[in-house]
């Protein structure tokens, strides 16, 4: 799947993904190949995006959203520093 890790100030990562894993509001939540449809505000804490045998972004999120639509994820955080 797509992955695109954006800030207010930059792209962070923009490439292919095997699994995201997110801090939602409601809990963490992992994304894979596949996954339905989503829209969810992110809280405070670790992103982790990982490709075939290696991690591609560990960042520590403040807050943002997540969107996910036909297997392109959108990350819009803003990161701590």
């Amino acid at each position: 799947m797509e992955l695109k890790l954006i800030t207010p100030h930059e792209t962070l990562y923009e490439g292919v993904a095997t699994a995201v894993t997110l801090p939602s509001a409601d809990g963490e939540i992992t994304i894979l190949p596949g996954h339905a449809a989503l829209l969810s505000r992110l809280k405070q804490g670790r992103m982790k995006a990982r490709g075939t045998g290696q991690t591609l972004a560990d960042v520590s999120i403040k807050k943002g959203f997540v969107e996910v639509q036909n297997d392109v994820v959108t990350v819009l955080v803003e990161v701590e520093n």
